[in-house]
């Protein structure tokens, strides 16, 4: 299924003449992919970490956390990209997203929420920007 999915994006970006490299378009798709398939099939071990039930509330405010920061950081990123310019929004993004992905080692609960939502803050800028 996988292999299909980026057969169809590098198909459709090949079509777009702008785009010089049509694989540059598949990197926030597979960000934002990628963090839901770990944190996913990770939720049994993150619920056992911090001892909470498999059906409880703070699963699912990790799970939609991380698609509601994407929300917001593609909202926020086309002001950002006109202010900063294209690389340098991409450049802070980066940033972004490999702080979110150091928030969210198992220290406490906040931080695991912080984490996932800049996660998810730079995988709807790359989705916006690249």
């Amino acid at each position: 299924m996988g292999k299909i999915i980026i057969y169809f994006f590098f198909i459709y970006q090949k079509k777009r003449k702008h785009i010089k490299n049509p694989n540059e378009n598949l990197l926030p798709f597979l960000l934002s992919s990628y963090m839901m398939a770990v944190f996913n099939t990770a939720q049994e071990q993150i619920a056992s970490v911090y001892g909470w039930e498999d059906s409880s509330p703070y699963i699912m405010t990790l799970t939609t956390i991380l698609p509601i920061g994407a929300a917001i950081g593609a909202f926020a990123s086309g002001p950002t990209a006109s202010f900063l310019g294209r690389r340098s929004t991409i450049l802070l993004s980066d940033l972004i997203a490999i702080l979110g992905m150091l928030l969210t080692l198992p220290v406490n609960i906040y931080s695991f929420y912080i984490g996932r939502f800049l996660v998810g803050l730079a995988a709807g800028s790359f989705s916006n920007v690249i």
